[in-house]
């Protein structure tokens, strides 16, 4: 599953279960998505839609706590965090009515060239 190591100072119980950091889990579903897009088996591809709506709950659950993506985590390498703002970028390019939801993270316009 490609995930870091988590210090358990940063699991987050909900209802007596351990949960990995919301921020993690964002970019981590964000990875699935890409990872499921490129390929070319048919039963990834069906889960798209399925992945598509799971970031959409995530970006407003993370809009509603006032998560910041732009503040460094301890549990996201410079390299992951890198790779999911450009993975951020295609999938608002694909999905352009999230773009508000991803710069409510403080995240800049991922449609800018610049970005």
């Amino acid at each position: 599953m490609d995930l870091p190591y988590v210090e358990p100072r940063f699991i987050v119980n909900i209802d007596k279960f351990p949960c990995a950091p919301l921020a993690l889990l964002l970019l981590h579903k964000l990875k699935g998505w890409d990872d499921r897009r490129n390929s070319p088996r048919s039963d990834f591809l069906a889960k798209i839609p399925g992945d598509v709506r799971d970031i959409g709950d995530l970006l407003r659950i993370a809009n509603g706590v006032g998560l910041k993506l732009t503040k460094s985590k301890p549990y996201i390498n410079s390299s992951f965090r890198e790779l999911s703002y450009e993975r951020v970028s295609e999938f608002c390019f694909e999905h352009e009515a999230y773009i508000p939801l991803w710069m409510g993270l403080g995240l800049s316009d991922p449609t800018d060239d610049g970005y």
